[in-house]
């Protein structure tokens, strides 16, 4: 039997609205010890994630005041979601297809229900075959013409 990726992403993760500050995203980061936040809407929906990546390079990178800069001007939009309902199997072609390290969970009503990361799969996947692969294709082929 597949599992379901509500059986192994990581619920109910903290999230911030676009208006939020990135030293609050920061402090979150840091408090618990992840390296994603969700960013959603009023309506809990999602609409892009904040990654400590984009914190360095979008925030501190471009000489922008980090007590001043607002989730807003560096976050990234467009995020990939997958259903909680779904295959663990989808969600892993979807993450080698985009060349993904995480995916934004939501429920039917598209509101934000947890995150897929790399490492939730390796606490749920025992085949080391499977989880290689995955990041090889992640890894390894990206700027090869994909």
């Amino acid at each position: 039997m597949s599992l379901k990726l509500a059986d192994v992403i990581t619920r109910n993760p903290h999230c911030l609205k676009e208006n939020d500050s990135v030293l609050q995203a920061a402090k979150i980061m840091k408090d618990q010890g992840v390296g994603v936040v969700p960013i959603v809407d009023e309506n809990q929906k999602p609409c892009g994630i904040l990654t400590d990546r984009d914190i360095v390079i979008r925030c501190i990178g471009e000489s922008h005041d980090y007590n001043q800069c607002k989730v807003n001007s560096v976050f990234s939009k467009g995020v990939q979601k997958v259903y909680e309902d779904q295959n663990i199997e989808d969600a892993i072609d979807l993450m080698k297809k985009k060349q993904l390290h995480r995916l934004v969970c939501v429920d039917r009503n598209d509101k934000l229900c947890g995150m897929l990361t790399l490492s939730d799969l390796a606490h749920h996947i025992r085949d080391n075959n499977l989880l290689g692969d995955l990041l090889r294709q992640i890894h390894l082929e990206k700027g090869q013409g994909q």
